[in-house]
């Protein structure tokens, strides 16, 4: 499985406040698709998890729910930064 620890470092100096904003944004969401994976994974090692309801299905939908707040929210900061012209 995934893990924050192997991936790579960002050097975060000299990114502007705007461009941190949607990093931070980003790494939520892909933090919330993590847990989903993860969940996911132990469900499918347990022969009596139903992915498809319950419990387990509820914390999916939410963590999708999650990152995508996020990747909408990082939209948003992005678009702001977009040059018009």
């Amino acid at each position: 499985m995934w893990s924050p620890s192997r991936s790579a470092s960002i050097q975060l100096e000299g990114l502007g406040p705007r461009c941190i904003g949607a990093a931070v944004a980003l790494e939520n969401a892909l933090n919330a698709y993590n847990k989903v994976l993860n969940s996911w994974g132990e469900c499918i090692d347990d022969p009596y998890c139903d992915f498809s309801e319950g419990e387990v299905n509820k914390k999916a939908q939410a963590g999708w729910a999650r990152a995508g707040r996020a990747l909408a929210n990082s939209d948003r900061i992005l678009a702001a930064m977009k040059p018009s012209g």
